[in-house]
């Protein structure tokens, strides 16, 4: 035999053996692949159960109640804030009059005391 040279019959031999590593390779992926999955299954089963037994907690007649009970006084306090609403406007409006009076009165001062000054009488 040549140096370099290998027969076919060992280079079948040794692509065979290289088929066959790989292949438990990736049955030993495939293996760590399917006890994932289990185990992620398990826990979806798991939060599948959680979720039907809230949905059994939502169905309760108690829970009903209280969440119409809930429902009544958000209205109640919905109500209560538009009538506040309403009130704080009308508050404004007024305190926005008494500033324009206000001012008035004030440019209104200097006038007045210049019509005093101008039409005092004296005192004797």
């Amino acid at each position: 035999m040549a140096s370099g040279h290998v027969p076919v019959a060992l280079r079948r031999v040794a692509l065979q053996d290289i088929c066959t590593f790989q292949a438990i390779g990736k049955a030993r992926r495939t293996r760590k692949t399917a006890e994932t999955l289990q185990a992620d299954s398990a826990a979806i089963d798991a939060d599948r159960a959680a979720v039907e037994e809230l949905k059994k907690q939502l169905d309760n007649s108690e829970a009903k109640a209280i969440s119409e009970r809930y429902e009544a006084i958000k209205a109640e306090l919905d109500e209560m804030k538009k009538e506040d609403d309403e009130l704080y406007a009308i508050r404004s409006q007024l305190f926005e009059e008494r500033r324009a009076k206000i001012a008035a009165t004030r440019d209104r001062r200097p006038l007045l005391r210049t019509t005093r000054v101008n039409f005092a009488v004296p005192r004797d």
